[in-house]
């Protein structure tokens, strides 16, 4: 009798131990999901904020020209940024970046808390392009 009640014991034991194993693997990919749908929404909001900033004159704190991406930053949409840098970060990502404000369009790169990295490519005054998306799940990113 008590080799079986052991037996039942270890085989519960073991049981848990796979459904605790499961769940967290569950709770960690809900929260990279969850991660990644955030920095969409914020990207979506900094496209936003540009190109009401590019169309914006030049009294109210918009470009030279309008239309013209050249010159933008964070700072421009009302975001503040570290002194001396270009990165923007908030409780979504761990950094922000415009890169390459142009005269048409700029892109968009957000890296998240969970390894995801949202990039959106040419950025313009009509349209917001569908962004691309990568997982470097388990990895440190940018040092």
């Amino acid at each position: 009798m008590g080799q079986q009640q052991l037996l039942l014991i270890v085989i519960g034991v073991i049981i848990v131990g796979i459904a605790i194993v499961a769940s967290l693997a569950v709770i960690q990919s809900n929260a990279r999901q969850q991660n990644e749908a955030l920095l969409i929404q914020e990207c979506l909001a900094i496209s936003n904020s540009a190109q009401s900033w590019v169309r914006r004159p030049v009294v109210l704190g918009g470009p030279q020209t309008q239309g013209d991406y050249t010159g933008l930053d964070f700072s421009k949409l009302g975001k503040q940024v570290a002194a001396g840098t270009v990165i923007w970060t908030n409780v979504n990502g761990d950094r922000y970046w415009i890169i390459g404000g142009g005269t048409n369009n700029f892109s968009l790169i957000a890296y998240g808390r969970e390894g995801v990295w949202v990039i959106y490519f040419n950025i313009g005054s009509e349209q917001i392009p569908t962004p691309e998306i990568f997982r470097s799940w388990g990895t440190s990113g940018l040092g």
